[in-house]
C-alpha cells in the first residue's frame, strides 16, 4: 500500500490539536477519490491516465461487460477518453452501488 500504515492516518485523524482540513497533502495521493460516483484507485492512473478521461471512458463507453461476475463484479468498458482516444477502464461494482476504476490505459489491439 503505503509506506505509512493504516494506524497512522487512524491517529493522525482522532488527534484532537489537528482538523481533518489540516491533514498533509501527499496523504490524499494514495488514497481512492471519490467524484462524480465513481472511485478512481490509485491503480488506475498508473498508465498516466487522467481522473477525468477515466470518467469520460465509462460514461462514454462504446461497450462494457462483466469480466468477473463474482461480486465485487468486475467490468471492462471500452470507450473514448475527452480527446476521442479509445481507453480500457476496468471497474468494480459493489453490491451497496458503489463503483471503483482499478485500471486505466490507451486501448490494445487484443
Amino acid at each position: 500500500m503505503t509506506s505509512r500504515s493504516a494506524g497512522w492516518l487512524l491517529q493522525h485523524l482522532a488527534a484532537p490539536t489537528r482538523s481533518r482540513t489540516s491533514l498533509p497533502h501527499e496523504l490524499f495521493v494514495y488514497y481512492d477519490i471519490r467524484v462524480a460516483g465513481v472511485g478512481i484507485n490509485v491503480s488506475a492512473r498508473w498508465h498516466g491516465v487522467v481522473d477525468d478521461d477515466i470518467r469520460h471512458a465509462i460514461t462514454h463507453a462504446v461497450h462494457s461487460d462483466d469480466i468477473d461476475p463474482e461480486p465485487p463484479v468486475r467490468r471492462l468498458h471500452l470507450g473514448p477518453d475527452r480527446s476521442g482516444n479509445m481507453l480500457e477502464v476496468v471497474t468494480l461494482h459493489f453490491d451497496d452501488g458503489g463503483v471503483l476504476a482499478i485500471h486505466a490505459m490507451k486501448m490494445t489491439k487484443q
